[in-house]
């Protein structure tokens, strides 16, 4: 439990940056969207797996959650194996008690008109 909220003592403060730092790990890969209309290369995600719980950063340079600094507002929308799993206003979140097994996560950023604007998806392994 210790380990746990230390993780989140670390990821919370980094996603409240200004400046975003290169990723340390990052499995995931911007999919193609007609309607992007943010630079691409303005979303990074860090992503730790631990027993069965993931969680994740998101860092964005062209949106805020907040709607601070003139940016605009998004949120997160995440997908399980093609299953929303839920929606978060926040730069880092858990994603709680998945199963065992392989799954593909789906990372889409919309704005709070549900208009899609950037996406990453990667896998992970449960154990």
């Amino acid at each position: 439990m210790k380990k746990i909220m230390i993780i989140m003592m670390l990821l919370v403060p980094a996603g409240c940056r200004d400046s975003v730092p290169e990723p340390e790990s990052v499995v995931a890969s911007v999919l193609p969207k007609q309607s992007i209309k943010v630079n691409e290369d303005s979303f990074t995600v860090r992503h730790i797996v631990q027993k069965q719980n993931l969680y994740i950063e998101c860092m964005l340079k062209d949106i805020s959650f907040s709607g601070k600094n003139g940016k605009k507002v998004g949120k997160v929308v995440v997908s399980v194996n093609g299953k929303k799993q839920g929606e978060f206003n926040t730069a880092a979140f858990v994603v709680k008690n998945l199963p065992k097994g392989n799954h593909h996560i789906q990372l889409e950023v919309m704005t709070l008109n549900n208009e899609p604007l950037l996406q990453k998806q990667f896998f992970v392994w449960i154990t």
